[in-house]
Order: structure tokens, then C-alpha cells, then sequence
């Protein structure tokens, strides 16, 4: 199973709140535009805006790598509005864990899967 899955948690300062917004936009404007790989890029947040959770979907390594390299300033401005802890399900490349070594990762490699064939009721 080469797809990573990524569940990004992201707690952020009230007094950080407008800034971290406008970065979000900013971030999802850049991922559509520049990066080609990527699955899943969705963005939530808790009632009184304060945690926001990211889930994010590639089809190997190679394309997180690629969504990383497309923007290391703005990842950057990111870790430094908010606390970021971030679970990664799948086989990470040696490539991508050297990029992201220093970061609150949890790994998780697969073990097994249901896909349901018929999902109409």
C-alpha cells in the first residue's frame, strides 16, 4: 500500500487567529495551484476556532515530498502561528521522514482494510 494519509492538528492563539486564517487561504491556494499529486486537502475547525485538523491524502511519499518542497516559507509561517502535531498512516519514503525529522509525528504503517463494493442503500 503505497497511499500516505495525513491527519494534521493545528492549536492556535487566539491573538494568532487572523494571521493563521489568512495563511490557511493562503495554503490552499498554493496546493491548488502548484501541486498536481495531491488527493485529499481538507481543513476544519473546533467551534470557537482555536484547534484546526488538516486531512491530507497522497498516492506515495514522492507526491508529500513534492507538496513540502512547494512551500517551505509558508510551512514555515505556519509552525511558528500555531503548535502543529501531525499522525502519518502508510510507508513513509527515507527521503520524506529525513524532511519532516525534528516535527510531533506519529507513524502508523498499515495493517488491513475493508472497502465496500456496494455502498448504495
Amino acid at each position: 500500500m503505497e497511499n500516505l494519509k495525513v491527519t494534521v492538528r493545528l492549536r492556535i492563539e487566539e491573538k494568532n487567529l487572523q494571521a493563521f486564517k489568512d495563511l490557511a487561504k493562503e495554503l490552499l491556494s498554493t496546493t491548488k495551484e502548484k501541486d498536481h499529486y495531491i488527493q485529499q486537502y481538507e481543513w476544519y475547525f473546533n467551534k470557537n476556532q482555536t484547534e484546526y485538523v488538516v486531512l491530507e491524502s497522497y498516492p506515495n511519499s514522492d507526491a508529500l515530498v513534492n507538496h513540502l518542497e512547494q512551500m517551505p516559507d509558508l510551512f514555515g509561517r505556519l509552525l511558528s502561528l500555531s503548535e502543529f502535531q501531525a499522525d502519518l498512516f502508510g510507508q513513509p519514503s527515507d527521503k520524506l521522514l529525513k524532511m519532516i525529522e525534528g516535527l510531533d509525528v506519529n507513524y502508523y504503517t498499515f495493517h488491513q482494510s475493508l472497502i465496500p463494493t456496494n455502498t448504495t442503500v
